[in-house]
């Protein structure tokens, strides 16, 4: 079958929102010309997501239930998506109906008119004070820390055409971050604005730890700058040292003043000491990634697929 679009979405402790998400993505795509599919990924959930998938796939042909060996994290179970979607166009979102899916015909629209790559950003968040916050810290580490123009509001919720969706699945990186490859990749663009809603059921899934695991991956994974600003630091000390040694030099010479002070030589080591790990450990973490890679690991494992297929 000819598919004309495809609609992606990783779950993960959604139960309660996959009926849902279901019969209001099929009210909106019947309208849509052209055959659909809706392709869950089930990304290892400890919930009963995945017997409520497979029900909907069972009942539903229109419905591609994929099932990974275990949890890989959100952006591999967007991949494991995108390499089962068949679409001319792809949608992928969120399950928790933070994305409305009643947006999917502007999307649409605009990729229709030319654009790629259909990025949205979210006007107005319903995330509490503390996510907004966190939220605009990312975008302003990520586009301080690497050469990618991330627009901050933008998330997952997207449309790509089908030269990006196989483009996109050439990027073979345990640590790529979905929306950085996207930008990355390039191709024609635009974004769409639209109404973040309040999630239907549950918890977000992301603690503050994993937030800043995902931005600290997300950032090595695409840029080098913060071994420019490691060694930018490094020679910042040797300049300093070097100053701090001539100064004392003159003050020996010309004054005779010896020198004391075994408070301020103990912070100066204090301080030195810190900055150098501080380079050892983010030089770690791109040897780290290294390493990774070397291994060709796949980014994810499909344990169990219902329909689809080529």
């Amino acid at each position: 079958m000819n598919i004309h679009l495809s609609i992606v979405s990783p779950v993960y402790r959604a139960e309660a929102c996959i009926e849902e998400l279901y019969q209001r993505l099929t009210t909106v795509l019947q309208n849509l010309p052209g055959p659909y599919e809706i392709i869950f990924v089930d990304d290892g959930s400890p919930d009963q997501s995945w017997a409520r998938i497979k029900r909907l796939a069972t009942q539903d042909a229109h419905v591609v239930a994929l099932q990974l060996s275990r949890n890989f994290g959100q952006h591999h179970a967007i991949a494991a998506g995108l390499s089962a979607s068949r679409g001319h166009y792809t949608v992928v979102m969120d399950c928790d109906l933070q994305h409305p899916p009643e947006v999917i015909p502007q999307l649409l629209a605009q990729a229709k008119a030319g654009a790629d790559i259909v990025y949205t950003r979210h006007t107005i968040r319903m995330d509490s004070t503390f996510k907004q916050r966190t939220s605009r810290a990312f975008f302003f580490l990520v586009n301080l820390l690497s050469p990618l123009s991330v627009t901050p509001g933008q998330g997952s919720f997207s449309l790509l055409s089908r030269q990006v969706v196989d483009e996109y699945l050439r990027v073979a990186d345990v640590h790529s971050h979905y929306l950085f490859v996207l930008h990355w990749l390039g191709f024609r663009s635009t974004c769409v604005d639209v109404e973040h809603s309040t999630r239907f059921a549950g918890a977000s899934s992301y603690s503050l730890i994993a937030l800043i695991s995902h931005a600290l991956n997300g950032i090595t994974s695409h840029s080098t700058r913060l071994l420019h600003i490691s060694t930018g630091v490094g020679l910042l000390f040797a300049s300093f040292a070097i100053v701090q040694i001539l100064y004392l030099i003159y003050r020996k010479w010309m004054h005779a003043i010896g020198v004391d002070g075994w408070a301020s030589l103990m912070v100066v080591t204090w301080f030195v000491g810190g900055a150098i790990l501080f380079s050892l450990g983010v030089m770690g973490l791109y040897l780290g990634r290294m390493f990774e890679l070397t291994r060709h690991r796949p980014l994810f494992i499909v344990r169990e697929q219902i329909n689809g297929g080529q």
